[in-house]
Order: C-alpha cells, then sequence, then structure tokens
C-alpha cells in the first residue's frame, strides 16, 4: 500500500471533518471446521471452467463461477481489527479456487485515519473493505456517502437475520433510512476490573475499614477509587491503579469515563464553539486522575492497554484497572492471566453518589467501499455471506478476540458462553447510560486529544494547578473548532 500523503496543519485541519480514531491483544484463533469448496475442471485441452459449491451453515449454498478480484482491507492495530483480518485469510485458505485474494493493511491508528481521510475526500478505491468504529466513524462515512448499502449486494433475508440478533441500540449505528452500510462485529463499553480476591479478604477488609471508616467494596465515587487505590499499592509487586498516559489511552480515561460520570455530556458545543472541560466539575476530575497517577506503576506516563495495563492486571500487579471489557476473555484465560476466577466487574465511579454511571458506546464493524468495482464488490459479498454464517461467526467469537461479540445468538451458544462467561456485562451494561458522539465531534476532536495527556502531564509536574490546565485545555479546544470553521 503507498503511504499517505503529507498534509499541512491548515490542511489536515479542512480534512478534521474526515478524521476518525478508536482504539484496542491478539488472541490465538481456535480452529473451527468450515465445508471446503468442491472444484470441478474439465479435461485437458479444454477451455477450463471451474465450478464452486460453497455450503456454509446459517447461509443458502450458493454456486458460482471464479470471482477474480483484489481486495483490500484497511484497519488500525486492535485484536478485533486483526480477527477480521485473520478471517479473510481462512477465506483464501477454504475457498482458493474463487480466486479472491485479500491485502491486509494493518496500521496505527494515525496512520490509519490518515489513509481512511484519503478514501473520504479522494473517493479513493485504494481500499475495498473498511474497518469502522461503531460511534460516530459510520454514520460519518454514511453521511459522506463513501460506503456501498449492503442490500444491494447481500440478500435481504441474510442481514435481516444477523440484524434481528444485535442489539438496536448498536445495529441503529451502523443504518441509516433503511439502509445497511455497515456490519457490526463487536460492541462493548468501560468498566472497572478489581479483584475480587483482595476486595474479599476479610484481612483487608478489616484494614481498610480501620483506616478509611467504611466498608471495602467496588468503588463507587472518584474519592473511593483514590481511597482503594492508595490503600493497596504496595510496590514493586502490587499497585492500586494504572493510569495509561499516552495520548490516545489518557483521552478515554477522562474524556469517556471521567466527563460523562460527572454528568458533563457532550463536553463540546462545536456549533457554539465551547466546551466543559475547565468546568469545576471537570477540574475535580482532572485533579482525581492526577491523583492516581501517584498509585499507577512506574512509566505509566507513556503507557497504553496492551503494554502496560492489560498484562500488568493479568499478572497480579493492579487492584483496579479501567479499560474497554474487551480484555476480559484474557483475564480468564489460564494460559496468559494469574487472576483467573479472581476478577469482578463493576460500573466505572462517578464524581458524587448522586450522579449515574455514563459511558461510551462503542464497538466496530466492516463496510464496503461504494467505489469499488462491480467485481470487486461480487467478490466482496461472496466474503461477506461467508463470514456472516453461523459456523464463521461462532468460531470468530472463540478465539476470545471480539468482546462482546455482535449477535446475541452466538454469544449464548453453550461452547461460547463457556469460554466468554460474559453474562456480567450483559447484566453491567443494563446498568449504565450509554453516550454517543456526533460525527461532527469524532472528527474534530482527534485535534485536541493529544492536548488531554499534555494537561494531565502539567499538573502532576507542578508547572500548572488543575484549573489553570484545564483553562489550557480549553483555549486549545475553541481554538482547533474556530479554525475549523475557517475563522
Amino acid at each position: 500500500m503507498s503511504e499517505p500523503k503529507k498534509v499541512g496543519r491548515r490542511t489536515f485541519l479542512n480534512y478534521a471533518i474526515a478524521v476518525v480514531a478508536t482504539g484496542v491483544i491478539v488472541g490465538a484463533a481456535t480452529y473451527f471446521a468450515v465445508p471446503k469448496g468442491e472444484v470441478t475442471v474439465t479435461a485437458p485441452g479444454t477451455t477450463v471452467t471451474k465450478t464452486v459449491t460453497t455450503t456454509v451453515t446459517g447461509t443458502p449454498t450458493t454456486t458460482l463461477t471464479p470471482i477474480p478480484a483484489k481486495l483490500a482491507y484497511i484497519c488500525q492495530t486492535g485484536p478485533e481489527m486483526h480477527l477480521l483480518g485473520e478471517t479473510m485469510k481462512w477465506f483464501m485458505q477454504e475457498y482458493p479456487a474463487l480466486g479472491i485474494e485479500f491485502t491486509i493493511d494493518e496500521v496505527s491508528r494515525d496512520v490509519a485515519d490518515l489513509k481512511k481521510m484519503a478514501i473520504l475526500n479522494e473517493r479513493a478505491n485504494e481500499y475495498q473493505f473498511i474497518y469502522l468504529a461503531l460511534t460516530g466513524e459510520v454514520q460519518l462515512w454514511i453521511n459522506r456517502g463513501v460506503l456501498q448499502p449492503l442490500e444491494d449486494i447481500l440478500p435481504a433475508e441474510l442481514i435481516k437475520k444477523f440484524a434481528d440478533n444485535v442489539p438496536e441500540q448498536v445495529m441503529m449505528e451502523f443504518q441509516k433510512d433503511g439502509k445497511t452500510y455497515a456490519l457490526p462485529v463487536y460492541w462493548n463499553s468501560l468498566c472497572l476490573f478489581y479483584r475480587t480476591d483482595l476486595f474479599n479478604d476479610p484481612k483487608e477488609k478489616d484494614n481498610f475499614k480501620a483506616k478509611y471508616g467504611y466498608d471495602l467494596r467496588p468503588p463507587r465515587t472518584n474519592k473511593e477509587l483514590i481511597d482503594i487505590a492508595k490503600f493497596f499499592t504496595r510496590p514493586p509487586d502490587l499497585y492500586g491503579f494504572a493510569v495509561c498516559g499516552k495520548p490516545s489511552y489518557f483521552w478515554h480515561e477522562f474524556v469517556y469515563t471521567g466527563l460523562p460520570c460527572a454528568g458533563l455530556w457532550p463536553y463540546v458545543d462545536i456549533e457554539k464553539e465551547t466546551t466543559v472541560v475547565n468546568s469545576p466539575k471537570a477540574v475535580e476530575v482532572m485533579q482525581s486522575i492526577a491523583e492516581l497517577t501517584k498509585y499507577s506503576p512506574p512509566g505509566w506516563e507513556t503507557a497504553d492497554w496492551f503494554t502496560f495495563g492489560d498484562p500488568l492486571f493479568a499478572e497480579g500487579k493492579l487492584a483496579m484497572y479501567h479499560n474497554w471489557y474487551y480484555p476480559w476473555p484474557t483475564f480468564q484465560n489460564p494460559e496468559k492471566s494469574k487472576v483467573v476466577g479472581k476478577v469482578g466487574v463493576a460500573p466505572i465511579p462517578t464524581i458524587d453518589e448522586n450522579t449515574p454511571t455514563m459511558t461510551m458506546l462503542s464497538g466496530g464493524g466492516l463496510g464496503v467501499n461504494k467505489f469499488a468495482t462491480e467485481q470487486q464488490k461480487k467478490a466482496a459479498a461472496e466474503y461477506l455471506k461467508w463470514m456472516l454464517s453461523d459456523e464463521v461467526q461462532k468460531r470468530m467469537a472463540l478465539t476470545g478476540d471480539l468482546f462482546i461479540p455482535a449477535r446475541k445468538d452466538i454469544l449464548k451458544l453453550p461452547e461460547v458462553s463457556q469460554k466468554l462467561k460474559a453474562e456480567p456485562f450483559l447484566e453491567l451494561a443494563e446498568k449504565t447510560k450509554l453516550c454517543k458522539l456526533t460525527a461532527e465531534i469524532r472528527a474534530l476532536q482527534t485535534q485536541w486529544q493529544n492536548f488531554f495527556a499534555e494537561a494531565l502531564l502539567k499538573i502532576v509536574k507542578g508547572e500548572m494547578s488543575a484549573q489553570e490546565a484545564c483553562n489550557w485545555l480549553a483555549e486549545q479546544i475553541i481554538t482547533i473548532i474556530k479554525q475549523s470553521k475557517g475563522k
């Protein structure tokens, strides 16, 4: 694949409406048998024709001639995105006679954003399959007219069966005006992981109550979160919490958990050119996170989930940890985790007892480029029909790389349920108010997300107070909003 074109700051800001990001441990794929194609070739010396019969549970049997086509897939790094690329390899292995070849371009989030920008702004056909984030990004691409309505290339009954088994609030993000423009692969939200063995230990409970005056329990407020993190910080073997300070990861800590759980949502108003990030409650949230850095392992300043937070929790070195739902299967895998059977999940703590928990609804799915050739669209349809089958959906779920798999019926299969143990998260989602972003905010916020981590460091280093840092942050956001309007 060609490298993205370099763009200047002004051009980049003009492109901002097309910039999108989402993020998230690559698990081992568990092989699940899928019937192989049946190939018939005419006698030597004659014109060669091949008929491939694909029979997969959950899809109609189709007979078709080869569809030679090259299909390219663009995605950022992450387990769900990676798994989609793996399924394309499975498909080529199962049906080589179809002549469909995939190129998988799995790159960093920033590079993926630039490459996807080119598709949006140039109507480019460099990639035929595009991974899209659930909240904001899909709707942005739909509104820009770049995605192929799937009803035009897939059987209506297949789309209906799939959609009927996906949570309504998830599926509606992939549809508009009765058309489906992408297929969700998974969905999730944010939660607090905590060590049940520590929280239920009688000695720990007695010592905590003696020191803080209330019972040890999963924290309900930011103050309780700080108290418990401090109590369990016993370096170098145990830390109370893990702030991941790398800009695109700290962003989730502050914007997708801290602000909504302080009742501050939405956090910007593009039309009015205002933001709440320097309001009293937002300042309190930022100060709380700065306090939590004292109880995080060394290296938190440049840390991410995949190489820092997730493995540290799996090694038993963290008492608590905020993240999306996705690492749960890893924490339950005895080959990857020392805390199997010792992990609980709870709602994200809020700024006070009276504020309900609210976190971001996320997930992702696969869209087809509207500007692909007709031959490419036919080939894409064959892959999608195979990928949507019950057998392949089950195989994908059993890898553990999708959490939570989009289809509820697949999640309820005994083999899948036993492996993923997802019931606590389904209950958690019912207790949590899920918030969403508009496409306009999502498109712009990648321009200012790095400033949040910079503001945190200014506080931690003593260069600014929390109020001063949040005021500075607000100025950066408003400046970018105005520049996007040409002011």
